[in-house]
C-alpha cells in the first residue's frame, strides 16, 4: 500500500470510529436525561469527542493538502515510481 494511502486510510479510520463514539455517546446523554440523571459528564466527553473529530478531520485535510502539493511538484517521482 502507498505510503499516501496507508496515512488517508488512517485518518479516514478515526474519523469513522470517532463518529461512532460520537452517536453512541448522544445516546448515552439520551438515556441520562430520560433517566433524569445528571448528564454532566457525559456532555464533557461529547465535547472531547467532537473537538478530536475536528482535529482528525483537520489531520486529514493537512494530508490531502501535504500529498496533493508534494505529487504536484516538478520532478516528483512517488516512492513506488521510485523501484
Amino acid at each position: 500500500m502507498p505510503e499516501r494511502d496507508y496515512h488517508l486510510a488512517g485518518a479516514n479510520r478515526r474519523i469513522a470510529e470517532t463518529k461512532q463514539h460520537i452517536a453512541r455517546q448522544r445516546e448515552t446523554i439520551a438515556m441520562l436525561r430520560t433517566e433524569h440523571r445528571p448528564a454532566a459528564p457525559a456532555l464533557s466527553m461529547l465535547k472531547a469527542l467532537e473537538k478530536s473529530l475536528r482535529a482528525f478531520e483537520d489531520h486529514r485535510l493537512f494530508l490531502l493538502t501535504l500529498y496533493s502539493a508534494t505529487e504536484e511538484a516538478p520532478g516528483h517521482r512517488s516512492r513506488s515510481a521510485r523501484r
